[in-house]
């Protein structure tokens, strides 16, 4: 079930963890950031998963694996200490970059900022997760090879697809085509 009744004076959408179809969808075509640089900031506060502990996928730009695609997800997301994992995937599936932090940076039932950063040209290039503005973890991997879109695939907040279902709540969620200072 994905709904608002719980709302307070933030509004946010409340993912229940029962379905494939909970999420937030835009048709193929909609989202392409290409080789640049760009960054994803949402305000999450995930539940404990009941059964799966790769879970909890708060963002997938593409659910086509022949689509270039970036995606934020828990791992040990049925546990009560999960970690958080950012993607980059060629148009091959093949990883071309990941980023894990360490258990405890992340807790179930708190309202956290998580913003990536993907530096892809000029200096710096390499990947970096930032929790309440704090720098969690970082890579220095060039991944401009891959072109993010979502040309065969849709573009999801809430889940990837079947198994993949978010927990807990998701609000201010917002792409740019540049990485953010």
């Amino acid at each position: 079930t994905l709904n608002d009744s719980h709302r307070t004076a933030e509004p946010s959408l409340r993912f229940d963890n029962t379905a494939s179809t909970n999420n937030v969808e835009t048709a193929a075509g909609t989202l392409d950031l290409g080789a640049g640089d760009f960054t994803i900031v949402q305000w999450l506060k995930t539940d404990k998963h009941p059964t799966h502990s790769s879970a909890n996928y708060s963002i997938f730009t593409s659910t086509s694996g022949s689509d270039g695609r970036s995606y934020i997800q828990q791992t040990s997301a049925n546990t009560d200490n999960p970690l958080v994992a950012a993607h980059i995937r060629s148009d091959s599936g093949a990883s071309v970059a990941s980023l894990t932090t360490a258990s405890g940076d992340w807790q179930h039932g708190v309202w956290k900022q998580l913003v990536l950063t993907c530096v892809r040209t000029g200096t710096g290039v390499g990947m970096k997760l930032y929790f309440d503005g704090v720098e969690v973890t970082s890579n220095t991997t060039d991944t401009s090879a891959v072109a993010i879109k979502n040309t065969n695939g849709t573009f999801r907040i809430g889940n990837s697809d079947t198994n993949y279902q978010y927990g807990g709540e998701i609000k201010h969620t917002s792409i740019h085509n540049r990485a953010l200072d």
